[in-house]
């Protein structure tokens, strides 16, 4: 489990099966939108972690290797009702 994952509120995103088995499930999500402001507005909006739970009503918490989004960056998402997901940026467009 990579050292940024906070402990103490989550545990391996690997569900245990058997016999030293592991089993994960990841799913692709992807999204987009046209807003009618400035990109210099919006983009740090979007990009910076901090404010997902701002604008994204599935977000309470986010804990990541890094303030914002980038390729590589991995981290978790906490919903509304406490549990933890992991995330990784894989690719994004500004």
């Amino acid at each position: 489990m990579p050292s940024f994952y906070p402990s103490r509120w989550c545990t391996s995103p690997f569900r245990r099966r058997g016999a030293g088995t592991a089993r994960r499930t990841v799913r692709l999500v992807g999204a987009s939108i046209e807003i009618a402001a400035p990109v210099n507005t919006v983009w740090p909006l979007l990009a910076e972690f901090c404010w997902w739970p701002n604008w994204g009503p599935t977000v309470r918490k986010v804990v990541a290797e890094r303030t914002s989004v980038a390729p590589g960056v991995r981290g978790l998402i906490q919903t509304p009702i406490g549990i933890w997901v992991p995330f990784e940026i894989t690719d994004w467009q500004a």
